[in-house]
């Protein structure tokens, strides 16, 4: 679907959640910073649906608060 399925504590703290449940169904690129969401969208479907290659993505996100912050991420299918 494209929506987070699990999240772990260190992801909610980079991102700005208190609990890592409350990322699961949020669209991640509504986390992406605009100057690279279309960079992430264009590799994020071959990676996670059609290859499942799990490379690392690197890019800016947007933190709840609003911050920019740098993160490496590792997106990958789940069934």
């Amino acid at each position: 679907t494209g929506r987070i399925a699990a999240a772990n504590q260190s992801a909610a703290r980079i991102f700005g959640f208190d609990d890592p449940a409350d990322m699961v169904g949020i669209d991640p690129l509504d986390h992406v910073a605009p100057e690279d969401r279309g960079r992430v969208a264009g590799i994020m479907p071959g990676d996670t649906l059609e290859e499942d290659t799990r490379r690392t993505i690197e890019f800016r996100a947007v933190r709840r608060d609003g911050a920019t912050v740098w993160v490496g991420a590792v997106a990958a299918r789940t069934e």
